[in-house]
């Protein structure tokens, strides 16, 4: 059996057409997984995102659609938020890692005997992941946090702080 490829590649044009064929054909989802070198959830996602009872999977419309996806503008939670962004940029002023603010963000949302931290935004039961900040840090444009007096610490040493 051949070597899946590591990492994500989008599926192509050709891919979306041979997984018609092998539909048609009769194959299951592992055997078309095979063939393309693709891991057979793959092949069940593409399936189920873009098959209608009546009309089947057709890979013309499913490119359209992935393509129409690929150009959609994805908004950060944080930036269409005022109020997260706020808390965010209040408790990275302090010096907390996205991890500590999602973390404490969640506790304050799921637990109503947690009490807001003094002296900061109150999320009112909004939560984030660290992932989201950690992207919504690196999307800011060079210098922003530091303008803002919010210098962030580098993992490997605890005296420089970076400017990002």
């Amino acid at each position: 059996m051949e070597e899946l490829l590591v990492g994500r590649r989008q599926l192509s044009f050709s891919d979306r057409t041979d997984i018609a064929v092998g539909i048609l054909a009769g194959k299951s989802d592992r055997q078309i997984g095979a063939e393309l070198g693709r891991d057979h959830t793959i092949i069940w996602r593409e399936r189920h995102r873009n098959s209608t009872k009546t009309r089947g999977y057709r890979p013309v419309s499913a490119d359209r659609a992935a393509e129409r996806k690929r150009r959609r503008p994805q908004a950060r939670k944080i930036d269409s938020d005022v109020v997260l962004a706020s808390r965010v940029r209040a408790d990275l002023a302090r010096s907390r890692t996205p991890r500590q603010i999602a973390g404490r963000l969640r506790l304050e949302a799921t637990d109503a005997s947690v009490e807001t931290m003094t002296k900061l935004p109150d999320a009112e039961g909004r939560t984030v992941s660290h992932e989201a900040i950690y992207r919504w840090i690196y999307a800011l444009p060079k210098g922003e946090l530091a303008k803002s007096g919010i210098l962030l610490q580098s993992k490997g040493s605890d005296q420089s702080l970076v400017d990002i």
